[in-house]
Parts: structure tokens; C-alpha cells; sequence
């Protein structure tokens, strides 16, 4: 998508949303430090709130960007109560540690290969043990907490998505103006994670949770429905496509959203 406006502004969006995404992000850091002091009962508490420290100090700037590779990880582990659930997930975040710490001392070392990009998207996947905990393991007031990881998560993961679709390329890397959107698109895991230590009771997000996971489920299928018919044999056979399929799977998105938030 070409830039509306003139490059220099684009300059100076990027620049003002990096430095609202460093501030909020040091000043949630301090908030979840203050918090966890007052009022932790066990210790290990502060394996979760130090994840979710390492979560917002990489995104505060490219150097430590790196940190996510371990810190989201052990986050999505530990959350909220320090406790590694699945106990098994230990050892893939010991081992998201190597590459981890060699591409943090060495940039570029392991991201300009190939396979990084794998490695990347693979991080996502420890999102599965939040959504494990939160259905099998999590009291009700633990299960207050992991929404809001799993909110901002999938939120964050769908304004990147919608950036991708509309700059094309990699996020954050074709202009100014997508490098200001994707800095935007991390404050909903930085509130989120936030949210989730501080005050989780504070807003009722099933809802919204809710609507998001049903979103994830119908947006990509009905956007597949469209894309394989209309490519073939023109936009016209893509549209009827989608709306024979839309009441059904609408009905699956809600019945997943269901499964996930609802036990």
C-alpha cells in the first residue's frame, strides 16, 4: 500500500510511536515490579513478573529485541503463578535460550538464516500452553490473568497481521508508516501482560476474548474461501464462495471461541 503522506511525516509517526511504546513499556515494567513486591506470597512469582519485564524491555528498542525469543516463551510457561505448566515446557525454553543469546551477542549471526523465520513464528506456539492452562490448570482467579495474555497476544498478532496485508513484505521494514503501525500493534501485549499481573479483575475481557478467537478461526478461512475461487475463475465465483460459507463457519469460529473461553 503506498504512503498517504509525505515521507517526513511518516519519519516523525515512527519516531512518536517508538517513543510511546518505550515509555508505556518502562512504565508498565516499573508498575509490575512495585506490584509483584507488595503483594507476592511465594517467590517464584517473580519467575512470571521477570518474563513479563524481558517481554517489555524488547520492545523498547532493536537491541534487545532478541529477548522475546526467551522472554514470551517463559512467559507464556510461567504465567501467572511461576509454575511451568505443562511441567515439559521447560526444555523448549532452555533451549530457545541458545539461539537466543548467540543472535543477542552476535546480531545477525542466526537471523539471516533461513530457518529463523520458522523459529520466529514457532514462539507463538507456546501460546498453546497458556490456553492449557487457562482451561485444565488455572484457578478461577489465575484464569482472570491468562485472558488478558491470550487477549493481548491474539490482538497483537492480528494488527501485525492486518499491517503485513496492507504494506506487504516484512512488518515494520517497507516505510515509515508501517514501522509506526507495527509499533502500535505491540502496545495491546504490553497492556495485556500488564493487565494480567496488575489488575486482572478490573475489566471483564471474556467478551472480547471471546470475539478475538472467533475472528482468528473465520477471518483466515473465509479469507482462504475467497482468495482460491476468485484467483481460478474470477472474484465474482470467490464472493459466492464466501457467503455459502460464511454461516458455517461463523458457527465453527464460535464454537472454538466457545471450547477456549468457556469451560
Amino acid at each position: 500500500m503506498a504512503d498517504l503522506w509525505p515521507g517526513d511525516l511518516g519519519a516523525a509517526a515512527a519516531e512518536a510511536t517508538y517513543l510511546t511504546l518505550f515509555v508505556v513499556c518502562v512504565v508498565l515494567a516499573a508498575l509490575l515490579v512495585i506490584h509483584t513486591a507488595r503483594t507476592a506470597v511465594h517467590r517464584r512469582v517473580w519467575l512470571a513478573t521477570g518474563a513479563a519485564v524481558l517481554v517489555l524491555a524488547a520492545f523498547t528498542t532493536p537491541a534487545l529485541g532478541t529477548l522475546w525469543f526467551v522472554a514470551f516463551p517463559l512467559l507464556a510457561s510461567v504465567f501467572p503463578d511461576g509454575r511451568f505448566v505443562p511441567r515439559w515446557t521447560v526444555v523448549p525454553v532452555v533451549l530457545c535460550v541458545v539461539p537466543a543469546t548467540i543472535e543477542l551477542v552476535s546480531p545477525g549471526a542466526w537471523s539471516d538464516q533461513p530457518w529463523w523465520t520458522y523459529f520466529a513464528v514457532s514462539q507463538l506456539l507456546f501460546l498453546a500452553a497458556q490456553v492449557h492452562r487457562y482451561r485444565r490448570r488455572a484457578t478461577t482467579e489465575e484464569r482472570e490473568s491468562v485472558r488478558w495474555i491470550i487477549l493481548g497476544t491474539l490482538v497483537t498478532m492480528a494488527c501485525y497481521a492486518a499491517i503485513a496485508a496492507a504494506w506487504g513484505g516484512d512488518v515494520g521494514e517497507e516505510s515509515d508508516w508501517s514501522l509506526a503501525a507495527s509499533n502500535l500493534a505491540l502496545l495491546p501485549i504490553a497492556l495485556g501482560v500488564a493487565a494480567g499481573v496488575v489488575r486482572p479483575g478490573g475489566l471483564d475481557v471474556d467478551r472480547a476474548l471471546h470475539l478475538t478467537v472467533a475472528g482468528w478461526v473465520g477471518v483466515p478461512v473465509l479469507a482462504a474461501t475467497y482468495a482460491v475461487p476468485s484467483t481460478l475463475l474470477g472474484g465474482w465465483w470467490g464472493a459466492a464462495a464466501v457467503g455459502a460459507v460464511a454461516w458455517p463457519v461463523g458457527l465453527l469460529g464460535r464454537r472454538v471461541a466457545d471450547w477456549v473461553v468457556y469451560r
